[in-house]
C-alpha cells in the first residue's frame, strides 16, 4: 500500500511517525531534503563510525535545501511532547547567524498541531514570506 502524506496512521506522540508524515509532506511539494539519522537507535559501532564520519550531536531532523530570500535553506528539529537539548538550541542559533532558517517544533504540541504548525512554517517557508 502506498501512503500519501495525509494517509499515514496516527500512532503514539512519537517523533518518528511524525517525521515520517513530513518526508512524504516534502516529497508531495518536490522540495529537496534529507532527514538526519541521529534520533534513530544504532549499535554503538554504528554510532561510532558516524561520529567518525562526521556526524554531530544536535544536528537538525530535516534540513531543506530551498534557498528563499535571505535563506540558503531550511532547518527543521521535530519535537512532540519532549523539548530541545542544549546541542539542539546551539544548532538552531548558529544556523540562524549563518543565514538559514531554523525552526523548532513546540515540544508542548501534539500530533496534529505538530503537524499544522510543519506544514504553516514550511509553506510560508517556501513562499518567501518570512521576514
Amino acid at each position: 500500500m502506498r501512503y500519501r502524506y495525509r494517509d499515514l496512521p496516527i500512532r503514539r506522540s512519537q517523533e518518528q511517525p511524525l517525521q515520517e508524515w513530513y518526508a512524504l509532506f516534502l516529497h508531495s511539494l518536490g522540495v529537496l531534503h534529507c532527514a538526519s539519522a541521529g534520533g534513530m537507535r544504532t549499535s554503538m559501532r554504528t554510532a561510532i563510525k558516524m561520529k567518525r564520519a562526521g556526524y554531530k550531536k544536535g544536528f537538525p531532523d530535516v534540513f531543506i535545501y530551498e534557498p528563499r530570500g535571505q535563506f540558503h535553506g531550511m532547518a527543521v528539529e521535530l519535537k512532540l511532547g519532549s523539548y530541545p537539548s542544549a546541542e539542539q538550541k546551539e544548532w538552531q542559533a548558529e544556523l540562524l547567524k549563518r543565514g538559514y532558517y531554523a525552526v523548532v517544533v513546540p515540544g508542548k504540541f501534539n500530533y496534529q498541531e505538530a503537524q499544522a504548525f510543519l506544514e504553516l512554517a514550511t509553506k510560508r517557508y517556501l513562499n518567501n514570506e518570512i521576514e
